[in-house]
């Protein structure tokens, strides 16, 4: 029987590959390249991180410009780096994570290595030229951003065991016969202990059996909840969003509003607006009066930054004469 060979061409070295192939690399690793010339003031982005700072792609710009498009909040850390690589005593290369800010006000996440070419016959002249190499990394960082928010909650949850325990005993003492106590109450308290669990974001639900399983601890009287909207079925990850604002907004109506106080009642409705989006609203009557509080604390990072970063939500809270309003805007999918 005849072998068949094969015969397969050398590998290549880098230096021959062709331009092409070196772009593709690049755009395979996701890097994008700046050229920056000092003696002209300018920066020349390539296509990916023009997309990134909102600027044109193969067009020079001023550094000032190219600067102006660092998040304000970044960009003097970004700056006293640059001054560092440009100090001719100083190592050649530096490396900077910052956001950027796009022509459409959009923030990103990227990091940067930065080199010089310095004259090797004068090294102590100051550089003329320099390159960056950039990648996106703002999916890293909001999955990062999440999992500490995931923490923080868990600790939130665990802080406010106690005062929740003392308020649904409270509650649960008013609306019963005293000798009934215990058989209402210890259900009621393993049913906290389960959501002290934080969703894991993995199982898709529908709103409704998402809601009331949030709710289930806290609910002492039919009375307290009126549910209402039509059949919604969320993915994963928007059903740990709802699970987690729901739980915060019961939280708060049992510490300090609606549910604090006997009559107290809470609305929540859902549907979707003539834009396609789902609108999930949260409203409490008949509990003391509110404010809206001196200091942002991290329940409200939940109620906005988390839905936000998770399902692309827009997040309003309203403190009301009548009590407080919550209302979350988000697409049904994602």
């Amino acid at each position: 029987m005849t072998k068949t060979v094969f015969h397969l061409a050398p590998l290549q070295t880098y230096e021959t590959l062709t331009e092409g192939q070196k772009t593709m690399g690049l755009d395979l690793a996701g890097v994008g390249l700046t050229a920056v010339d000092y003696i002209a003031d300018t920066v020349i982005p390539d296509a990916r991180v023009a997309e990134l700072f909102g600027l044109e792609p193969n067009v020079a710009v001023s550094r000032d410009a190219f600067h102006a498009r660092i998040h304000p909040a970044d960009l003097a850390g970004v700056l006293a780096q640059v001054d560092r690589l440009l100090d001719p005593t100083c190592e050649d290369v530096i490396e900077v994570t910052h956001r950027t800010i796009a022509a459409d006000g959009s923030t990103r996440w990227v990091h940067a290595r930065k080199a010089l070419y310095r004259d090797e016959l004068h090294p102590e002249r100051p550089a003329s030229t320099g390159v960056a190499a950039i990648i996106d990394i703002t999916a890293e960082r909001e999955a990062q951003e999440r999992s500490q928010l995931l923490v923080r909650e868990l600790q939130h949850r665990t802080d406010n065991i106690i005062s929740i325990l003392l308020t649904i005993a409270r509650m649960v003492m008013r609306t019963g016969a005293p000798e009934q106590f215990l058989e209402r109450f210890e259900p009621r308290v393993s049913k906290l202990a389960d959501k002290l669990k934080l969703p894991d974001g993995k199982d898709a639900a529908d709103l409704k059996s998402t809601v009331q399983n949030a709710l289930e601890s806290f609910v002492i009287d039919a009375n307290q909840l009126d549910l209402s909207g039509p059949e919604i079925r969320l993915t994963g990850p928007q059903t740990q969003v709802y699970a987690m604002v729901v739980h915060e907004l019961a939280t708060n109506a049992v510490k300090y509003g609606a549910w604090s106080q006997i009559g107290g009642r809470v609305d929540i409705r859902w549907s979707h607006d003539g834009e396609g989006q789902l609108v999930f609203t949260w409203t409490e009557h008949g509990g003391p009066p509110v404010a809206a509080p001196s200091s942002r604390g991290f329940g409200t990072q939940v109620l906005n930054r988390f839905a936000q970063m998770t399902i692309g939500g827009e997040a309003e809270t309203l403190y009301e004469p009548d009590g407080l309003r919550y209302k979350l805007k988000a697409k049904p999918e994602t």
